[in-house]
């Protein structure tokens, strides 16, 4: 666990607050893809292509062996996937400027480049979140924030099975998992990009390919982690306690008799 500390001072005395905040601090390592998964379809864009993908939105090129986004502020292009479980695994590359991506695993359908109906990974500089997308209208189910700022090249695995539960694995670490069960329908897999993002690497296969390591409860709360809970409960309390001392400190001595 990694511990944050922050010292509040005024004049004679210390109060040394202590808390823990939801970053890489029971993030774990799981074991790596199965070379015996059944890979439905893949794309490594070595052929400096992306024939059949399907550009939504923007401009996206292949030319270096991998699929970049330029022109837009919003690039959008997706590709036929009829999955609904199973395993995702991309590289991303994410340029170092604040903003934001998004790999639709699946959805229904598609207008103006947004996936409708299906799950999806919003990724900042700072946080991923895993939502659900209904009628054009994203729910929140899941988050995990960075231990630092995301840039460059990053690998995603996300796995869904046949019970709904869903688990995002970054740079082989299990960061998040959650169970939702309201979609089920699959027809595109979907990348939203910003200007000088890209992508590579992309296997889809129909089995849970990675074989997931244990995952505290307390790591995985939906949107709300416990350790926030217990930061927002003892700031309070070390502050109090830093009043308390202070106000004893500064009492004036008893008159001499």
């Amino acid at each position: 666990m990694v511990f944050f500390v922050t010292a509040l001072c005024y004049r004679r005395f210390t109060v040394i607050i202590l808390f823990s905040c939801l970053l890489a601090v029971n993030a774990v390592s799981g074991s790596f893809r199965d070379v015996s998964a059944t890979v439905i379809w893949a794309e490594d864009f070595e052929d400096g292509n992306h024939d059949g993908w399907t550009v939504h939105l923007g401009t996206f090129s292949a030319v270096d062996n991998t699929l970049r986004a330029s022109g837009f502020v919003l690039n959008a292009i997706s590709h036929p996937s009829s999955l609904e479980t199973g395993t995702w695994s991309i590289d991303l590359y994410f340029s170092p400027i604040p903003h934001y991506s998004s790999i639709y695993m699946f959805v229904e359908d598609i207008g103006q480049g947004i996936g409708n109906n299906g799950y999806w990974l919003y990724i900042t500089t700072f946080r991923v979140t895993l939502h659900l997308e209904t009628e054009f209208v994203t729910d929140p189910i899941a988050n995990f924030s960075f231990p630092e700022p995301l840039n460059g090249w990053q690998h995603f695995d996300i796995t869904r099975d046949s019970t709904g539960l869903i688990r995002t694995y970054i740079n082989e670490t299990l960061c998040m998992e959650a169970t939702h069960t309201e979609h089920n329908t699959a027809n595109y897999f979907l990348i939203q990009l910003r200007d000088g993002d890209a992508i590579d690497n992309v296997v889809v296969s129909d089995t849970i390919d990675i074989t997931p390591p244990p995952i505290s409860t307390e790591f995985h709360s939906p949107l709300i982690p416990i350790h926030f809970l217990l930061g927002v409960a003892i700031i309070p309390a070390a502050l109090l306690l830093a009043i308390l001392v202070f106000g004893i400190r500064r009492r004036p001595p008893a008159p001499h008799t």
